[in-house]
């Protein structure tokens, strides 16, 4: 090595080394809220249940689809969940009734409980707890939140969603559920812009469970930052 290439190499090391540190506490700056926001105690055996809206049949097989409402859901925590777990595999998706043994993993629940009937029990399961109620009929929470459902006029300028982070009842080990679930397409989005977006989660103190009833404004199809009805911690 030259007398040249020895200098420049004495005067880019340590910028170098500086460059690196920064991109470290930059990646943990990101990392560390996020995983207090999600806290999936095993993320790489984790599986997404989206609902089952329709299925089709092509001629030769009948195939399963989800509805804009999930895809949507699932764009929006998408970012938060690679920031948080570099290797999460967002493709690792599943119908409810495709959903077996996964259940006893860290799962992501997308849809309300009309369509996904993994949502429906964990809601169901709740209730007692929370005292939250979502169905086909109504929202209802014991603040005094009780929102019809089963009267829709199109197009549709508000929609509400739950969300809950709880400790997998069906598992023998430490795993997560998060429930991000809506009264109609656009409540699964709310919910989970709530979720990704909202200070709550990422308390430093509370590492719990908890639901919330959130609502949001709905302009031509897009889903307006939500606003909180019900908080609590369970």
């Amino acid at each position: 090595m030259g007398l040249t290439e020895q200098v420049l190499l004495t005067a880019l090391t340590p910028g170098v080394g500086l460059a690196v540190l920064t991109w470290f506490g930059t990646r943990l700056r990101q990392r560390v809220p996020e995983r207090r926001r999600w806290r999936l105690k095993d993320p790489y055996s984790a599986s997404i249940c989206i609902a089952q809206s329709v299925t089709t049949n092509t001629g030769a097989y009948e195939r399963p689809s989800t509805g804009v409402g999930q895809a949507r859901a699932l764009a929006v925590i998408s970012p938060s969940l690679v920031r948080a777990y570099s290797q999460f595999d967002t493709q690792r998706l599943c119908f409810p009734d495709e959903f077996r043994k996964e259940m006893e993993q860290d799962v992501i629940v997308l849809g309300g409980p009309k369509n996904n009937e993994v949502a429906a029990r964990i809601l169901q399961r709740l209730e007692p707890r929370s005292q939250v109620k979502l169905d086909s009929l109504s929202l209802t929470a014991p603040n005094g939140v009780n929102i019809p459902l089963d009267q829709v006029t199109a197009p549709l300028t508000m929609d509400h969603g739950v969300v809950a982070r709880i400790t997998n009842p069906y598992s023998a080990k430490p795993r997560t559920i998060i429930l991000l679930s809506g009264a109609h397409t656009y409540g699964v989005v709310a919910a989970a812009r709530y979720f990704v977006q909202s200070v709550r989660p990422l308390g430093k103190k509370f590492k719990g469970d908890f639901i919330a009833v959130v609502e949001s404004d709905i302009h031509n199809g897009h889903v307006l930052p939500p606003r909180e009805l019900y908080y609590k911690e369970l």
